[in-house]
């Protein structure tokens, strides 16, 4: 068996945190039907949603299954109904409040299936002040403390590239809290509400750095992910010979030390924990005067030999192929249709008894509809009369 086999999701989201959500469920065996607008109840023309060719359909879309139906209205809202009988999880990503004036919040589909898991994926949560303002990734960030702490000597705070609120304060942590819910679920016999709070998610990914800054002694602490408030020479991004760039860390004293011994500046051995930003500054520029001296791929072999910490910088197109990454499966090849060849991200960890199912298939914009209103009973003339007026 698959680790999640046996589990029915019905996913409602139409974006990354809701999607890549219930994706990882999917990867490990889950059946996850996703829930699309019909074109024609949507408001505007956001053609991305029911573009199956486009990027994010084909990564947040693999092993699934996709339904269209329209929940605004009385044939639409039943089908949906009769899903939820069947159901286990529930994953919604609306402004808080819309899924209740749809008739789909937990506290209506609870009653029609007690044993339900609920998770609610937003911005700020389901309550609060801030719960029904605007809100994407540079919001989660800025309002959690990770922006500005995400800053180089005395520059402006930057947003990182990686969608840090969409899929770690969203996604991941839906799946936590939606597991944990069903363990519950199965010793109890009973469902719950899982709120998820996208900009909370994210505070505690500063560490223990959310934690010195509370403490006199450490209120100037060096950040080891960028220097917000000092420079840290031995956890920095340093150019290279050719103009590409490599990521140091050395922050051991042990290994400082021998780091120091083996690039050639044995003096700024005892200089790690300076406390002067001057002399911080000063050591930055030594090592990157010595960095400057060979190309990337040099310092790659040159690292491989003395074992430093240091790392080249990828881009994309070579994190693809790379070794280790491709040794750990993380690249998997699958073909389809509307775009070819895809190259997939795979599952980041490994279970020995219950794999990730691998990638299936990724669904067509609705190509699940007939099948699964089949299989609650529809006739095929009812089918046809529910597409005819635009229900499915």
């Amino acid at each position: 068996m698959n680790a999640l086999e046996g589990i029915k999701v019905l996913d409602l989201s139409a974006y990354a945190p809701g999607r890549c959500a219930t994706m990882m469920l999917a990867d490990f065996g889950a059946e996850v039907i996703g829930i699309e607008q019909v074109v024609a109840a949507r408001k505007g023309d956001f053609k991305m949603l029911n573009d199956d060719a486009h990027p994010r359909w084909v990564w947040h879309q693999r092993n699934k299954r996709s339904l269209t139906l329209n929940l605004k209205s009385p044939e639409g809202l039943e089908i949906f109904n009769e899903l939820v009988d069947g159901a286990d999880v529930v994953l919604e990503a609306f402004k808080p409040g819309t899924a209740k004036r749809l008739g789909v919040d937990y506290e209506t589909l609870s009653k029609l299936n007690p044993k339900l898991v609920y998770c609610s994926i937003s911005g700020f949560g389901q309550d609060g002040p801030y719960s029904q303002l605007v809100n994407h990734e540079p919001n989660y960030q800025a309002l959690s403390g990770v922006m500005e702490r995400n800053r180089f000597f005395e520059g402006p705070p930057h947003m990182h590239s990686a969608f840090l609120g969409d899929l770690v304060g969203g996604s991941l942590n839906a799946v936590v809290g939606i597991l944990m819910a069903i363990i519950h679920r199965n010793n109890t016999g009973k469902g719950q509400h899982i709120d998820v709070s996208m900009t909370a998610g994210l505070l505690p990914l500063l560490g223990y750095h959310a934690y010195a800054q509370q403490l006199p002694e450490h209120a100037n602490f060096f950040s080891t992910t960028s220097p917000a408030y000092n420079v840290v020479p031995e956890q920095a991004v340093y150019e290279t010979k050719d103009g590409l760039h490599v990521g140091v860390s050395i922050p051991e004293p042990w290994l400082y030390r021998r780091a120091c011994e083996e690039l050639g500046c044995p003096d700024l051995a005892d200089k790690q924990f300076v406390e002067d930003e001057e002399s911080r500054k000063a050591a930055f520029a030594r090592f990157q005067e010595i960095f400057l001296t060979r190309t990337r791929d040099e310092w790659d072999a040159f690292n491989r030999e003395h074992d430093l910490g240091i790392s080249p910088v990828k881009s994309l197109e070579e994190v693809f192929e790379d070794e280790q990454m491709l040794h750990r499966k993380m690249i998997i090849e699958h073909d389809y249709e509307p775009v070819g060849t895809v190259k997939h991200v795979g599952v980041p960890f490994t279970l020995s008894e219950t794999p990730s199912v691998g990638i299936r298939n990724i669904p067509r914009y609705g190509e699940d509809t007939h099948s699964i209103l089949k299989e609650i009973g529809r006739s095929e003339d009812t089918i046809n009369a529910l597409r005819g007026v635009g229900i499915c």
